[in-house]
């Protein structure tokens, strides 16, 4: 039975009292196993459609009210995968109240592939997708090149209500990625897919998001190790919306920078969360901003220390715990990510906590800027704390991050948090609201 898991030992600065205990819900699906929460869609009524795994074989949907507690008027809905669902899923809220989730599913006979799941406002199957039954794609299927590995790292949707997944397949001979996207129409059914690689990057090469862009051609956006400079940098492909040909090959003069989720502001703007590292040093929030004719990174400000720690940073690469991008209204975003925390003497402790910050992207580069009437001077850095089980003392539990979202006009954050220290403890659904409603005034000129 589903229940309210940890209580929160003291209020945080920053957190909405109005949500959960003191701005935290955690929720526990199921006793010592692993429960992930992927994304958190606000309804029409201000409820929160929830959709995330319980244990590694079941896709699980529930329902909050705006306060953060359990809708008991929605049954519980389990989906059992028949076979394992790996690491994170990237997750879409869509325009009808319902939520897109990509899953990587580890095969029976070895491999990988991707199923791809859409549920409606109700929490059940969408029966207008796919004929109300998940869409399966192997991205490696047929290339002798690939391994079975297939990691989804971004899902946007177009307006004609295509949706664009996007991530990295591993390729045999080097052992690094190679950029992959999908391309499912409204109706669930799989329009396109395939690799493509990118012109001066080695084979450390994802995709983290593609959308259509002007004159009938889709951006693919990512980052890979770039070949002559030795370092990661970000680039953007400009691909012929029908033929998936590669038109333009832009790389971002930025070294150090890797990110992931990314979404559309406006027509030609579209914002990225960035993690921008020098060596060794813990990685520095920015954001990625691509115009027509631009990429051009904006600075956030440095995640504070977190609990047990004397620095924190963001993570990088593929496995990063996770770069999130929300889209306020049509010139400002909000920014998210899994928090590392680090000793004196720079050894990384865990994802304890979460950094999230605020900015507006004007007409051009030199309009930027972060919002500095958010939080601490742009941002906050957020830990999940409770009174600590017996033994346990000294411990802070591992948290990480998925999305970020809006939920009574104020930033929501979801993911999931490990159990104190017993072996096997899994971990639970983790949401948290920010107190900062965002006001409906659209500034700029800017209309959505």
């Amino acid at each position: 039975m589903l229940g309210l898991a940890w209580q929160v030992a003291l209020a945080q600065t920053g957190m909405d009292p109005g949500f959960g205990e003191h701005g935290w819900q955690a929720l526990d699906l199921a006793a010592g196993v692993e429960d992930r929460a992927y994304a958190a869609c606000e309804q029409a009524d201000g409820r929160l459609l929830v959709v995330g795994s319980r244990g590694n074989d079941n896709l699980s949907v529930r329902r909050l009210h705006a306060d953060g507690s359990l809708d008991a008027d929605f049954a519980p809905r389990d989906h059992r995968l028949d076979l394992v669902a790996l690491g994170d899923a990237p997750a879409l809220c869509t325009p009808d109240g319902g939520v897109l989730v990509v899953l990587r599913i580890a095969a029976a006979g070895g491999g990988e592939f991707l199923q791809v799941h859409k549920f409606d406002a109700s929490g059940q199957r969408d029966p207008a997708f796919n004929q109300g039954a998940m869409l399966e794609v192997d991205v490696s299927a047929g290339n002798a090149a690939l391994t079975g590995e297939q990691r989804p790292l971004g899902v946007n949707r177009a307006d004609d209500g295509e949706y664009l997944v996007t991530g990295g397949v591993r390729l045999l001979g080097t052992g690094g990625f190679q950029p992959f996207l999908l391309r499912i129409d409204a109706a669930g059914h799989l329009r396109d897919f395939g690799t493509v690689a990118v012109a001066g990057m080695g084979s450390e090469t994802t995709a983290s998001a593609a959308v259509p862009a002007a004159g009938n051609t889709l951006w693919l956006v990512g980052d890979g190790y770039h070949l002559q400079q030795g370092r990661y940098r970000a680039f953007r492909l400009v691909l012929d919306a029908q033929t998936l040909a590669v038109l333009r090959t832009d790389i971002s003069d930025d070294d150090g920078v890797q990110l992931k989720g990314a979404r559309l502001l406006r027509p030609g703007v579209l914002v990225a969360g960035a993690v921008q590292r020098n060596g060794s040093s813990p990685g520095e929030p920015r954001l990625l901003v691509l115009r027509d004719a631009s990429m051009t990174l904006l600075a956030l400000p440095q995640p504070a220390p977190l609990p047990l720690g004397s620095a924190a940073g963001l993570g990088t690469g593929i496995d990063a715990h996770d770069l999130a991008v929300a889209r306020v209204d049509a010139d400002r975003v909000l920014f998210a990510a899994g928090a590392e925390a680090f000793d004196a003497g720079a050894t990384f402790l865990g994802y304890k906590g979460y950094y999230l910050a605020a900015a507006r992207i004007g007409a051009g580069a030199a309009d930027d800027q972060v919002l500095t009437d958010f939080g601490n001077g742009g941002s906050l850095s957020l830990s999940y704390t409770r009174p600590m089980e017996p033994g346990c003392a000294g411990n802070v539990r591992d948290q990480f991050h998925a999305q970020v979202a809006l939920s009574l006009r104020r930033p929501l954050l979801v993911g999931h948090a490990a159990h104190d220290c017993p072996a096997g403890g899994g971990s639970d659904w983790l949401l948290a609201r920010i107190d900062h409603p965002f006001d409906r005034i659209f500034a700029d000129g800017f209309e959505p």
